[in-house]
């Protein structure tokens, strides 16, 4: 797992153009983060976090993977989340709210339980191919 790291834009609501740099963080899993953005709206900043997993997944493995994996775990670190089914891996979009002073810290704490959590799935799965295919 690579540390990387990444830079927090600041999107336009209504077009999607990034108008802004917010800030840089250092990740120390940042393979597994697709993509990491800022909107601003009358409630505040939301950061919206892309996550994958750390290896390329069989199309059985794909399927699986949805049906095992339990974020029930990683709920104190965000306000929703969406999966993302147009990646070639499995994704997920959550969105965490945007604190500028403790950012880094929880990005990381977030990502480590994120890792943890796609490991048990793996676990969990990698006997059930015949069930996939």
């Amino acid at each position: 797992m690579e540390e990387a790291i990444i830079v927090l834009m600041e999107k336009e609501k209504d077009t999607g153009k990034f108008i802004g740099e917010k800030g840089s963080y250092t990740i120390e899993k940042g393979d597994l983060v697709h993509s990491f953005y800022v909107l601003k709206d009358n409630k505040g900043e939301e950061v919206y976090i892309t996550l994958t997993t750390d290896k390329d997944l069989k199309d059985w493995e794909y399927t699986a993977f949805y049906d095992y994996i339990n974020l029930d775990n990683l709920k104190s670190f965000y306000e929703d989340v969406e999966e993302v089914d147009d990646e070639f891996n499995p994704a997920f979009r959550f969105k965490i709210d945007y604190n500028e002073e403790e950012m880094e810290e929880k990005l990381n704490q977030f990502i480590d339980v994120y890792y943890e959590e796609i490991l048990k799935t793996y676990d969990e799965i990698k006997d059930l191919e015949e069930e996939y295919i």
